[in-house]
């Protein structure tokens, strides 16, 4: 059985998979350095709150799953290792390139997956990366819940 571990700290209290755990990836900036005061202002300017990375990811990761368990990983859209867009296959069937994805489309859940792998130490083979995230999750009707 896999467990789900969800990446998106503030919206995981609304609604997120059944079963899943809450390991961020990311943390408010909490530093006062120039640097994170200038992050926090420019992103409260957007209405967004600053965020980075969260350098004790896998310990607090550790504390919530057994390493080497099989999880899936999510975040709210998931992102894609594709390079290519998949619209309009009736008219574009090898999909339409796009410069902007040569990598493909990052996202907190990559980045997890990325950390539990090469930082953790977890078997590859164990780390399931849900693309398109909760939304697909959603998308195909499996369970939800909530903490409210």
């Amino acid at each position: 059985m896999m467990s789900p571990a969800y990446l998106c700290a503030a919206d995981f209290d609304k609604q997120h998979s059944e079963g899943a755990v809450n390991v961020p990836v990311f943390r408010v900036v909490t530093g006062t350095k120039p640097w994170d005061t200038v992050k926090k202002i420019v992103m409260a300017g957007l209405a967004m709150t600053a965020t980075e990375r969260d350098p004790d990811f896998i310990d607090n990761a550790m504390k919530q799953l057994r390493k080497n368990e099989k999880i899936i990983v999510m975040c709210a859209i998931g992102g894609t290792l594709d390079t290519v867009l998949r619209l309009r296959p009736d008219k574009y069937k090898e999909g339409i390139k796009d410069p902007e994805r040569s990598f493909g489309r990052e996202s907190r859940s990559l980045k997890a997956c990325h950390e539990f792998i090469y930082k953790g130490g977890w078997n590859a083979n164990n780390v399931v990366f849900l693309e398109g995230g909760f939304q697909q999750w959603r998308f195909q009707g499996f369970e939800t819940e909530s903490n409210k």
